[in-house]
């Protein structure tokens, strides 16, 4: 089992589906998992229920996530950028599966933000690329116990080739 860490807008979701793809393993994002059990948007589980409920959704869903993972390992997973920082999330991933930090510049994640509109905790912010740092400075610590750290900028597929080898 392989998990995504990482920013919003890095590149999890994207990344996750081009390995599940060309390794033939399936693919979960854990916001549409979330998606699916709770049959609203995350933004709808912000707005009615709050970050609170959402957290606790998310680590249900990881947890569930993990045990299919035993009948069936080959899975990668695309979490939320908040994932590994709330609970003991960060050590769950590590001990379920290798964990992949995906990291890039705060332009790159800007330009992919740019084309997406259902982001809870970045939509009320005027100074995006301020935010980003500051959220970054935050989750830093958590992402850093990753098993590997890769820069978006500079991977490619075949990347990924020697590490899900490792797994």
């Amino acid at each position: 089992m392989v998990f995504l860490i990482g920013m919003p807008g890095v590149g999890k979701t994207y990344w996750a589906r081009q390995i599940a793809d060309a390794f033939g393993i399936n693919c979960i994002d854990l916001d549409n998992y979330i998606m699916q059990k709770e049959g609203v948007s995350i933004q709808a589980l912000f707005d009615t229920k709050g970050e609170e409920y959402f957290r606790d959704a998310e680590l249900k869903a990881l947890q569930q996530i993990i045990n299919i993972s035993e009948k069936e390992p080959a899975i990668i997973v695309a979490t939320g950028g908040g994932t590994p920082c709330y609970f003991d999330n960060i050590n769950l991933l590590k001990k379920a599966g290798k964990v992949l930090w995906l990291t890039g510049t705060n332009d790159t994640l800007i330009n992919h933000l740019k084309k997406e509109q259902n982001r809870p905790l970045l939509l009320p912010q005027n100074d995006l690329q301020q935010y980003l740092s500051d959220i970054l400075a935050e989750r830093q610590p958590y992402y850093q116990q990753a098993h590997h750290i890769l820069q978006v900028e500079n991977i490619s597929i075949l990347t990924f080739d020697q590490i899900l080898k490792d797994v």
